[in-house]
Protein backbone atom coordinates (compact mmCIF):
# COMPACT_ATOMS: atom_id res chain seq x y z
CA UNK A 1 0.00 0.00 0.00
CA UNK A 2 1.41 3.37 -1.10
CA UNK A 3 0.44 7.06 -1.10
CA UNK A 4 1.73 9.90 -2.84
CA UNK A 5 2.54 13.13 -1.63
CA UNK A 6 4.55 16.87 -3.23
CA UNK A 7 7.97 16.92 -2.19
CA UNK A 8 10.21 19.77 -2.47
CA UNK A 9 13.28 20.87 -2.21
CA UNK A 10 15.47 24.26 -2.84
CA UNK A 11 19.28 23.43 -3.88
CA UNK A 12 21.44 26.85 -2.43
CA UNK A 13 24.44 27.52 -4.45
CA UNK A 14 25.79 30.07 -2.21
CA UNK A 15 29.43 32.52 -2.41
CA UNK A 16 29.99 33.99 0.98
CA UNK A 17 31.18 37.70 1.41
CA UNK A 18 34.67 38.40 1.96
CA UNK A 19 34.09 41.79 2.29
CA UNK A 20 37.07 42.84 -0.67
CA UNK A 21 35.86 45.64 -2.88
CA UNK A 22 37.89 44.39 -6.23
CA UNK A 23 37.56 40.11 -5.97
CA UNK A 24 35.43 38.36 -8.37
CA UNK A 25 32.65 36.18 -7.25
CA UNK A 26 33.59 33.72 -9.84
CA UNK A 27 36.81 32.79 -8.64
CA UNK A 28 35.42 32.09 -5.39
CA UNK A 29 34.28 28.62 -4.10
CA UNK A 30 30.82 28.20 -3.80
CA UNK A 31 29.28 26.38 -0.93
CA UNK A 32 26.03 23.97 -1.46
CA UNK A 33 23.17 22.93 0.31
CA UNK A 34 19.74 21.20 -0.06
CA UNK A 35 16.62 23.30 2.25
CA UNK A 36 13.22 22.15 2.78
CA UNK A 37 11.20 25.82 2.48
CA UNK A 38 7.88 26.03 4.75
CA UNK A 39 6.21 27.68 1.52
CA UNK A 40 7.47 27.63 -1.56
CA UNK A 41 6.36 29.58 -4.73
CA UNK A 42 7.59 29.13 -8.80
CA UNK A 43 5.87 31.57 -11.45
CA UNK A 44 6.57 30.56 -14.68
CA UNK A 45 5.95 33.76 -16.95
CA UNK A 46 5.26 34.79 -20.44
CA UNK A 47 9.14 33.67 -22.77
CA UNK A 48 9.55 37.43 -22.58
CA UNK A 49 10.11 37.63 -19.09
CA UNK A 50 11.87 36.49 -16.28
CA UNK A 51 10.51 33.25 -14.06
CA UNK A 52 10.19 33.93 -10.18
CA UNK A 53 10.41 31.89 -7.53
CA UNK A 54 9.64 32.87 -3.34
CA UNK A 55 10.30 30.66 -0.51
CA UNK A 56 9.69 30.71 3.08
CA UNK A 57 12.44 28.96 4.86
CA UNK A 58 12.41 28.31 8.87
CA UNK A 59 15.71 29.78 10.15
CA UNK A 60 16.72 26.50 11.98
CA UNK A 61 16.90 24.54 8.96
CA UNK A 62 18.48 27.84 7.18
CA UNK A 63 22.51 26.57 6.75
CA UNK A 64 23.88 30.12 7.50
CA UNK A 65 23.40 33.84 8.65
CA UNK A 66 21.98 35.28 5.57
CA UNK A 67 23.77 38.69 6.35
CA UNK A 68 27.01 37.40 4.88
CA UNK A 69 25.81 35.61 1.28
CA UNK A 70 27.07 38.09 -1.36
CA UNK A 71 25.35 35.75 -4.21
CA UNK A 72 23.19 32.89 -3.98
CA UNK A 73 21.88 30.67 -6.71
CA UNK A 74 18.83 28.70 -6.66
CA UNK A 75 17.40 25.36 -7.91
CA UNK A 76 14.00 24.07 -7.10
CA UNK A 77 13.16 20.48 -7.08
CA UNK A 78 9.45 19.32 -7.06
CA UNK A 79 8.17 16.02 -7.58
CA UNK A 80 5.20 13.55 -6.59
CA UNK A 81 6.87 11.01 -4.37
CA UNK A 82 5.12 8.40 -2.55
CA UNK A 83 5.67 6.85 1.38
CA UNK A 84 5.05 2.77 1.19
CA UNK A 85 3.54 0.80 4.01
CA UNK A 86 4.18 -3.07 4.36
CA UNK A 87 2.17 -5.36 6.24
CA UNK A 88 4.41 -5.18 9.05
CA UNK A 89 3.45 -1.01 9.36
CA UNK A 90 6.64 0.05 8.99
CA UNK A 91 7.20 2.23 6.43
CA UNK A 92 9.82 3.65 3.87
CA UNK A 93 10.30 7.18 2.37
CA UNK A 94 10.91 7.77 -1.30
CA UNK A 95 12.74 10.98 -0.64
CA UNK A 96 13.14 13.24 -3.82
CA UNK A 97 16.84 13.20 -5.17
CA UNK A 98 17.52 16.63 -7.21
CA UNK A 99 18.08 16.45 -11.02
CA UNK A 100 17.43 17.11 -14.23
CA UNK A 101 14.12 15.21 -14.46
CA UNK A 102 12.51 17.46 -11.27
CA UNK A 103 14.07 20.52 -11.81
CA UNK A 104 11.46 23.19 -12.40
CA UNK A 105 13.36 26.74 -11.65
CA UNK A 106 16.93 27.64 -11.78
CA UNK A 107 18.15 30.96 -11.15
CA UNK A 108 19.03 33.91 -8.50
CA UNK A 109 18.03 35.05 -5.45
CA UNK A 110 17.66 38.81 -5.42
CA UNK A 111 16.63 39.61 -2.03
CA UNK A 112 16.81 37.35 1.22
CA UNK A 113 14.74 38.78 4.24
CA UNK A 114 15.52 37.72 8.26
CA UNK A 115 12.47 37.50 10.61
CA UNK A 116 12.96 36.88 14.27
CA UNK A 117 9.71 37.36 16.79
CA UNK A 118 8.00 36.22 19.54
CA UNK A 119 5.99 33.92 16.48
CA UNK A 120 8.27 33.46 13.44
CA UNK A 121 12.44 32.52 12.47
CA UNK A 122 12.24 32.85 8.99
CA UNK A 123 14.04 33.41 6.24
CA UNK A 124 11.88 34.76 2.88
CA UNK A 125 14.11 34.62 -0.32
CA UNK A 126 12.49 36.24 -3.68
CA UNK A 127 14.55 35.66 -6.90
CA UNK A 128 14.53 35.19 -10.88
CA UNK A 129 16.19 32.61 -13.19
CA UNK A 130 18.67 33.62 -15.90
CA UNK A 131 17.08 36.04 -17.65
CA UNK A 132 17.30 38.32 -15.30
CA UNK A 133 20.72 38.21 -15.89
CA UNK A 134 20.38 39.81 -19.46
CA UNK A 135 17.39 41.85 -18.05
CA UNK A 136 19.41 43.79 -15.71
CA UNK A 137 22.26 44.60 -17.70
CA UNK A 138 22.36 47.68 -20.16
CA UNK A 139 24.18 46.94 -23.75
CA UNK A 140 27.37 49.57 -23.67
CA UNK A 141 29.48 47.85 -26.69
CA UNK A 142 30.07 48.17 -29.87
CA UNK A 143 28.37 47.73 -33.03
CA UNK A 144 27.17 43.80 -33.20
CA UNK A 145 28.59 42.16 -36.14
CA UNK A 146 25.29 40.31 -37.83
CA UNK A 147 27.24 38.73 -40.84
CA UNK A 148 26.85 35.77 -38.53
CA UNK A 149 24.05 32.62 -38.00
CA UNK A 150 21.94 34.00 -35.53
CA UNK A 151 22.64 31.49 -32.83
CA UNK A 152 26.60 32.72 -32.84
CA UNK A 153 25.48 36.50 -32.82
CA UNK A 154 23.49 35.95 -29.49
CA UNK A 155 26.63 33.65 -28.94
CA UNK A 156 28.96 36.21 -29.21
CA UNK A 157 26.36 39.19 -27.15
CA UNK A 158 26.05 36.09 -24.08
CA UNK A 159 30.11 35.86 -24.20
CA UNK A 160 30.62 39.56 -22.97
CA UNK A 161 29.24 38.91 -19.53
CA UNK A 162 30.83 36.61 -17.17
CA UNK A 163 27.56 35.70 -16.28
CA UNK A 164 26.32 34.01 -19.38
CA UNK A 165 29.83 33.42 -20.91
CA UNK A 166 30.28 29.38 -21.74
CA UNK A 167 33.61 28.21 -19.43
CA UNK A 168 34.95 25.04 -21.11
CA UNK A 169 37.15 24.69 -17.87
CA UNK A 170 33.48 25.12 -15.25
CA UNK A 171 31.24 23.17 -16.85
CA UNK A 172 27.21 24.09 -15.74
CA UNK A 173 27.64 27.92 -15.88
CA UNK A 174 26.72 30.47 -18.52
CA UNK A 175 23.60 29.72 -20.75
CA UNK A 176 23.86 27.75 -24.02
CA UNK A 177 22.05 28.28 -27.28
CA UNK A 178 19.76 25.71 -28.05
CA UNK A 179 17.90 25.91 -31.47
CA UNK A 180 14.93 23.88 -31.94
CA UNK A 181 13.70 25.01 -34.84
CA UNK A 182 14.84 21.90 -36.96
CA UNK A 183 17.27 23.90 -39.21
CA UNK A 184 19.93 26.26 -39.70
CA UNK A 185 19.26 29.76 -38.12
CA UNK A 186 19.71 32.05 -40.79
CA UNK A 187 22.28 34.78 -41.44
CA UNK A 188 21.14 38.27 -39.82
CA UNK A 189 22.82 40.23 -42.35
CA UNK A 190 20.95 38.28 -45.35
CA UNK A 191 17.35 39.70 -44.13
CA UNK A 192 17.97 42.82 -42.59
CA UNK A 193 17.87 45.96 -44.66
CA UNK A 194 20.48 48.38 -44.09
CA UNK A 195 21.96 51.33 -46.22
CA UNK A 196 25.56 50.28 -46.35
CA UNK A 197 24.64 45.91 -46.65
CA UNK A 198 28.28 45.42 -46.65
CA UNK A 199 29.08 46.57 -43.11
CA UNK A 200 27.09 44.18 -41.82
CA UNK A 201 26.24 46.04 -38.63
CA UNK A 202 23.65 46.14 -35.99
CA UNK A 203 23.22 49.83 -33.79
CA UNK A 204 21.62 49.99 -30.75
CA UNK A 205 19.79 53.08 -30.53
CA UNK A 206 19.12 54.57 -27.02
CA UNK A 207 19.25 52.49 -23.54
CA UNK A 208 18.57 48.55 -24.53
CA UNK A 209 19.57 45.73 -22.06
CA UNK A 210 21.19 42.98 -23.46
CA UNK A 211 17.83 41.21 -23.42
CA UNK A 212 16.09 43.76 -25.37
CA UNK A 213 18.43 43.28 -28.00
CA UNK A 214 18.32 39.61 -28.35
CA UNK A 215 14.93 40.00 -28.75
CA UNK A 216 14.86 42.42 -31.29
CA UNK A 217 17.09 40.50 -33.07
CA UNK A 218 15.26 37.06 -32.82
CA UNK A 219 12.16 39.04 -33.82
CA UNK A 220 13.13 40.23 -37.01
CA UNK A 221 13.65 36.79 -38.05
CA UNK A 222 9.94 35.61 -37.27
CA UNK A 223 11.39 33.10 -34.27
CA UNK A 224 10.92 33.94 -30.49
CA UNK A 225 13.56 32.78 -27.26
CA UNK A 226 13.54 32.27 -23.89
CA UNK A 227 15.36 31.22 -21.21
CA UNK A 228 14.55 27.72 -20.00
CA UNK A 229 16.88 26.87 -16.86
CA UNK A 230 20.18 27.16 -17.84
CA UNK A 231 19.63 27.60 -21.95
CA UNK A 232 18.76 30.29 -24.05
CA UNK A 233 15.88 28.45 -26.63
CA UNK A 234 15.56 29.57 -30.09
CA UNK A 235 12.29 28.42 -31.85
CA UNK A 236 9.56 28.87 -34.42
CA UNK A 237 6.35 30.13 -32.49
CA UNK A 238 4.59 26.77 -33.76
CA UNK A 239 7.02 24.72 -31.88
CA UNK A 240 5.88 25.71 -28.72
CA UNK A 241 1.86 24.92 -28.68
CA UNK A 242 1.72 20.98 -30.45
CA UNK A 243 -1.82 20.54 -30.28
CA UNK A 244 -2.00 17.08 -30.33
CA UNK A 245 -0.34 16.62 -27.27
CA UNK A 246 -2.71 18.04 -24.71
CA UNK A 247 -3.64 17.58 -21.13
CA UNK A 248 -7.46 16.95 -20.65
CA UNK A 249 -8.59 19.46 -17.72
CA UNK A 250 -12.63 18.72 -16.60
CA UNK A 251 -14.25 20.98 -14.02
CA UNK A 252 -15.27 19.17 -10.94
CA UNK A 253 -12.48 16.00 -11.34
CA UNK A 254 -9.17 17.78 -11.79
CA UNK A 255 -9.75 21.56 -11.41
CA UNK A 256 -10.56 23.56 -8.21
CA UNK A 257 -11.52 26.81 -9.51
CA UNK A 258 -12.18 28.08 -13.35
CA UNK A 259 -12.22 31.75 -14.71
CA UNK A 260 -12.74 32.49 -18.55
CA UNK A 261 -12.74 36.23 -19.68
CA UNK A 262 -13.57 36.61 -23.71
CA UNK A 263 -12.75 40.25 -25.10
CA UNK A 264 -15.49 41.62 -27.04
CA UNK A 265 -15.34 43.32 -30.15
CA UNK A 266 -12.05 42.02 -31.60
CA UNK A 267 -11.61 41.25 -35.14
CA UNK A 268 -12.56 37.82 -35.81
CA UNK A 269 -12.03 37.59 -39.15
CA UNK A 270 -8.48 39.47 -40.51
CA UNK A 271 -5.73 39.36 -43.25
CA UNK A 272 -2.25 40.13 -42.21
CA UNK A 273 0.08 42.17 -44.42
CA UNK A 274 3.59 43.12 -43.62
CA UNK A 275 5.38 45.92 -45.80
CA UNK A 276 9.34 46.36 -45.49
CA UNK A 277 11.64 48.42 -47.70
CA UNK A 278 15.10 47.30 -49.53
CA UNK A 279 17.30 50.10 -49.05
CA UNK A 280 19.82 48.25 -51.60
CA UNK A 281 17.23 47.68 -54.66
CA UNK A 282 15.16 50.56 -52.87
CA UNK A 283 12.20 48.63 -53.32
CA UNK A 284 8.74 48.32 -51.06
CA UNK A 285 8.71 44.08 -50.37
CA UNK A 286 5.23 43.37 -49.15
CA UNK A 287 3.83 39.74 -47.43
CA UNK A 288 0.22 39.01 -47.27
CA UNK A 289 -0.68 36.78 -45.23
CA UNK A 290 -2.53 34.08 -45.22
CA UNK A 291 -2.46 33.88 -49.30
CA UNK A 292 1.88 34.21 -49.69
CA UNK A 293 2.39 31.59 -46.58
CA UNK A 294 4.34 28.40 -46.46
CA UNK A 295 3.07 25.43 -47.23
CA UNK A 296 3.48 23.91 -44.10
CA UNK A 297 2.56 26.75 -42.15
CA UNK A 298 -1.16 27.03 -43.76
CA UNK A 299 -1.35 23.36 -42.68
CA UNK A 300 -0.56 23.55 -39.74
CA UNK A 301 -3.05 26.15 -38.68
CA UNK A 302 -5.67 25.25 -40.85
CA UNK A 303 -5.69 27.78 -43.89
CA UNK A 304 -5.94 27.82 -47.55
CA UNK A 305 -3.09 29.85 -49.10
CA UNK A 306 -5.72 32.53 -50.07
CA UNK A 307 -7.27 35.72 -48.33
CA UNK A 308 -9.89 35.12 -45.49
CA UNK A 309 -12.79 36.40 -46.97
CA UNK A 310 -16.53 36.80 -44.45
CA UNK A 311 -19.86 37.04 -46.07
CA UNK A 312 -21.23 40.75 -45.99
CA UNK A 313 -24.94 41.84 -46.57
CA UNK A 314 -25.55 44.10 -49.54
CA UNK A 315 -28.38 46.79 -49.21
CA UNK A 316 -31.66 45.07 -51.57
CA UNK A 317 -31.47 46.39 -55.13
CA UNK A 318 -33.92 48.86 -55.73
CA UNK A 319 -37.43 48.31 -58.06
CA UNK A 320 -39.11 50.55 -60.44
CA UNK A 321 -41.96 52.46 -59.34
CA UNK A 322 -44.03 51.67 -62.58
CA UNK A 323 -42.53 47.43 -62.26
CA UNK A 324 -45.49 45.20 -62.50
CA UNK A 325 -44.26 43.36 -59.47
CA UNK A 326 -44.49 46.37 -57.59
CA UNK A 327 -48.70 46.60 -56.85
CA UNK A 328 -51.67 43.48 -56.95
CA UNK A 329 -54.69 43.09 -59.22
CA UNK A 330 -56.51 45.20 -55.80
CA UNK A 331 -53.78 48.25 -56.33
CA UNK A 332 -52.08 47.17 -52.84
CA UNK A 333 -48.50 48.03 -52.29
CA UNK A 334 -46.42 44.36 -52.82
CA UNK A 335 -44.26 44.45 -49.48
CA UNK A 336 -42.40 42.26 -50.41
CA UNK A 337 -41.27 42.56 -54.11
CA UNK A 338 -38.86 40.29 -55.96
CA UNK A 339 -35.52 41.58 -56.45
CA UNK A 340 -35.86 43.80 -53.63
CA UNK A 341 -34.63 40.90 -51.00
CA UNK A 342 -30.92 41.61 -49.50
CA UNK A 343 -28.23 39.56 -50.76
CA UNK A 344 -25.33 37.78 -49.34
CA UNK A 345 -21.53 38.26 -51.04
CA UNK A 346 -18.15 37.37 -49.88
CA UNK A 347 -16.01 39.92 -49.40
CA UNK A 348 -12.39 39.77 -48.56
CA UNK A 349 -11.68 40.54 -44.66
CA UNK A 350 -9.98 43.60 -43.84
CA UNK A 351 -5.38 43.66 -43.63
CA UNK A 352 -3.95 44.70 -40.43
CA UNK A 353 -0.95 45.87 -42.07
CA UNK A 354 2.58 46.18 -40.22
CA UNK A 355 5.64 47.83 -40.60
CA UNK A 356 8.98 45.65 -40.66
CA UNK A 357 12.14 47.40 -40.25
CA UNK A 358 15.64 46.02 -41.37
CA UNK A 359 14.14 43.22 -43.65
CA UNK A 360 14.74 42.91 -46.74
CA UNK A 361 14.77 39.07 -47.67
CA UNK A 362 11.06 37.94 -48.88
CA UNK A 363 11.24 34.74 -47.05
CA UNK A 364 12.08 36.47 -43.53
CA UNK A 365 8.76 38.41 -44.11
CA UNK A 366 6.52 36.16 -44.69
CA UNK A 367 7.85 34.42 -41.77
CA UNK A 368 7.20 37.42 -39.41
CA UNK A 369 3.98 37.65 -40.85
CA UNK A 370 2.69 34.15 -39.76
CA UNK A 371 3.64 35.10 -36.32
CA UNK A 372 2.18 38.17 -36.25
CA UNK A 373 -1.15 36.63 -37.85
CA UNK A 374 -0.60 33.91 -34.80
CA UNK A 375 -0.12 36.63 -32.14
CA UNK A 376 -3.33 38.31 -33.38
CA UNK A 377 -5.31 35.33 -33.74
CA UNK A 378 -4.03 34.47 -29.95
CA UNK A 379 -5.66 37.48 -28.19
CA UNK A 380 -9.62 36.49 -27.71
CA UNK A 381 -10.44 34.60 -24.60
CA UNK A 382 -8.17 33.83 -21.52
CA UNK A 383 -8.66 32.42 -18.46
CA UNK A 384 -7.27 30.61 -15.25
CA UNK A 385 -7.84 27.29 -13.64
CA UNK A 386 -6.41 26.00 -10.26
CA UNK A 387 -5.71 22.36 -9.49
CA UNK A 388 -4.20 20.57 -6.55
CA UNK A 389 -3.72 17.34 -8.71
CA UNK A 390 -0.12 16.06 -9.96
CA UNK A 391 -1.24 14.05 -12.46
CA UNK A 392 -3.11 15.01 -15.24
CA UNK A 393 -4.18 13.02 -17.82
CA UNK A 394 -2.55 12.82 -21.64
CA UNK A 395 -4.68 11.09 -24.35
CA UNK A 396 -2.28 11.62 -26.71
CA UNK A 397 -0.37 9.03 -24.38
CA UNK A 398 -1.35 5.11 -24.78
CA UNK A 399 -1.12 2.79 -21.93
CA UNK A 400 0.23 3.28 -18.29
CA UNK A 401 2.09 6.57 -18.56
CA UNK A 402 -1.49 8.32 -20.03
CA UNK A 403 -0.53 11.00 -16.58
CA UNK A 404 1.35 13.69 -16.88
CA UNK A 405 3.32 15.28 -14.19
CA UNK A 406 1.93 18.56 -13.47
CA UNK A 407 5.59 19.86 -12.46
CA UNK A 408 6.44 19.45 -16.46
CA UNK A 409 3.60 22.20 -17.50
CA UNK A 410 5.95 25.44 -19.19
CA UNK A 411 4.88 27.99 -21.02
CA UNK A 412 3.16 26.57 -24.45
CA UNK A 413 1.46 23.33 -23.32
CA UNK A 414 -1.73 22.73 -24.97
CA UNK A 415 -4.40 21.82 -22.48
CA UNK A 416 -7.94 20.94 -23.07
CA UNK A 417 -10.76 22.34 -20.79
CA UNK A 418 -14.03 20.16 -20.31
CA UNK A 419 -17.01 21.43 -18.21
CA UNK A 420 -19.66 18.45 -16.74
CA UNK A 421 -22.86 20.81 -18.62
CA UNK A 422 -25.95 18.52 -16.70
CA UNK A 423 -27.67 19.86 -20.11
CA UNK A 424 -25.84 18.42 -22.28
CA UNK A 425 -25.33 14.85 -20.77
CA UNK A 426 -25.80 12.00 -23.18
CA UNK A 427 -24.61 14.00 -26.11
CA UNK A 428 -20.86 11.91 -27.22
CA UNK A 429 -17.74 13.46 -26.41
CA UNK A 430 -16.85 12.80 -29.99
CA UNK A 431 -19.79 14.70 -31.74
CA UNK A 432 -18.45 18.03 -29.36
CA UNK A 433 -15.94 20.36 -31.80
CA UNK A 434 -14.50 21.61 -27.95
CA UNK A 435 -13.48 18.03 -27.09
CA UNK A 436 -11.53 17.22 -30.21
CA UNK A 437 -7.81 16.74 -29.61
CA UNK A 438 -6.70 15.94 -33.22
CA UNK A 439 -6.50 18.29 -36.23
CA UNK A 440 -8.73 15.82 -38.74
CA UNK A 441 -11.19 18.28 -40.59
CA UNK A 442 -14.66 16.62 -40.27
CA UNK A 443 -16.94 16.27 -43.66
CA UNK A 444 -19.52 18.59 -44.34
CA UNK A 445 -22.05 15.55 -43.34
CA UNK A 446 -20.58 14.62 -40.53
CA UNK A 447 -21.05 18.28 -39.00
CA UNK A 448 -24.18 18.40 -39.84
CA UNK A 449 -25.01 15.03 -38.15
CA UNK A 450 -23.02 16.69 -35.25
CA UNK A 451 -25.04 19.25 -35.24
CA UNK A 452 -28.85 17.61 -35.53
CA UNK A 453 -28.14 15.52 -32.72
CA UNK A 454 -26.78 18.59 -30.15
CA UNK A 455 -29.93 20.22 -31.63
CA UNK A 456 -31.53 17.61 -30.77
CA UNK A 457 -30.66 16.69 -27.36
CA UNK A 458 -31.03 20.00 -26.31
CA UNK A 459 -35.06 20.49 -27.37
CA UNK A 460 -35.72 17.72 -25.44
CA UNK A 461 -34.74 19.60 -22.62
CA UNK A 462 -36.73 22.66 -22.88
CA UNK A 463 -34.92 24.77 -25.37
CA UNK A 464 -36.52 26.98 -27.87
CA UNK A 465 -35.22 25.42 -31.33
CA UNK A 466 -34.12 28.52 -32.35
CA UNK A 467 -31.86 28.63 -29.14
CA UNK A 468 -30.90 24.97 -29.50
CA UNK A 469 -29.98 25.23 -33.01
CA UNK A 470 -27.66 28.20 -32.72
CA UNK A 471 -26.27 26.45 -29.93
CA UNK A 472 -26.00 23.07 -31.58
CA UNK A 473 -24.30 25.61 -34.46
CA UNK A 474 -21.91 27.02 -32.20
CA UNK A 475 -20.62 24.48 -30.42
CA UNK A 476 -19.70 22.46 -33.62
CA UNK A 477 -18.13 25.56 -34.96
CA UNK A 478 -16.28 26.08 -31.73
CA UNK A 479 -13.40 24.17 -31.64
CA UNK A 480 -10.58 26.27 -29.21
CA UNK A 481 -7.33 24.49 -28.37
CA UNK A 482 -5.75 26.60 -25.23
CA UNK A 483 -2.30 27.05 -24.44
CA UNK A 484 -0.44 27.65 -20.98
CA UNK A 485 0.74 31.49 -21.00
CA UNK A 486 1.67 31.02 -17.10
CA UNK A 487 2.10 28.44 -14.64
CA UNK A 488 2.55 28.87 -10.58
CA UNK A 489 3.62 26.09 -8.36
CA UNK A 490 2.85 26.65 -4.61
CA UNK A 491 4.04 24.23 -2.05
CA UNK A 492 3.16 25.14 1.52
CA UNK A 493 3.44 22.60 4.47
CA UNK A 494 0.17 22.99 5.54
CA UNK A 495 -2.41 23.37 2.34
CA UNK A 496 -0.09 20.82 0.44
CA UNK A 497 0.07 21.33 -3.52
CA UNK A 498 -1.51 23.58 -5.81
CA UNK A 499 -1.26 24.89 -9.57
CA UNK A 500 -2.51 27.80 -11.31
CA UNK A 501 -2.58 27.66 -14.97
CA UNK A 502 -2.94 30.93 -17.05
CA UNK A 503 -4.17 30.05 -20.31
CA UNK A 504 -5.09 31.62 -23.94
CA UNK A 505 -6.64 30.30 -26.83
CA UNK A 506 -5.10 30.15 -30.52
CA UNK A 507 -8.11 30.56 -32.69
CA UNK A 508 -7.83 28.52 -35.57
CA UNK A 509 -10.00 29.73 -38.89
CA UNK A 510 -11.33 26.92 -41.12
CA UNK A 511 -11.35 28.20 -45.03
CA UNK A 512 -14.80 25.91 -44.89
CA UNK A 513 -16.15 28.16 -42.56
CA UNK A 514 -15.25 31.71 -43.60
CA UNK A 515 -16.33 30.33 -47.24
CA UNK A 516 -19.51 29.94 -45.58
CA UNK A 517 -19.82 26.58 -46.16
CA UNK A 518 -21.53 23.54 -44.37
Amino acid sequence: MSFYYPQGIIQLNAVLEDFGYNSNPRLQEPYVWNVVARRLTVNLNNYKEADTFSAEIDYKNFPLDPRIIRSLGVSVFLENKRQIFDAGRTNALDLIKPGYDNIIFQGFADTDKLVLNQNNRTVSLDGRDFTSLLIDREYLGDPIVTSKTLDKVIQDLLNQLNETRIDPSKPGLGLLIDNQTGEELPILSDVEGSKDALAGLYNSKGKKTYWDIIQELISNTGLIAYVALNRLVITKPRNLYDRSKSKVFVFGRNVKDLEYERKLGRQKGFNVRCIALDFEEKELITANIPEEATESWAKDIGVKREPIRLPVAKAPQAVPENSANNANTSGATNPQPQGAQGTTEKDTAPYLTFRIAKVKDKAALITIGEKIFEEVGRQQIEGKLTTREMKIFSPEVKGEDQLFSATKFRIGTPIEIRIDQGDLEGIPSNLRAAARTSKDVDTPQQKTVRKNTIAARLKQRGYEPQIADALAEALTLFDTPFYVKDVEFTLDQDDGFSMTLGFINFIEIPQNLVEGKT
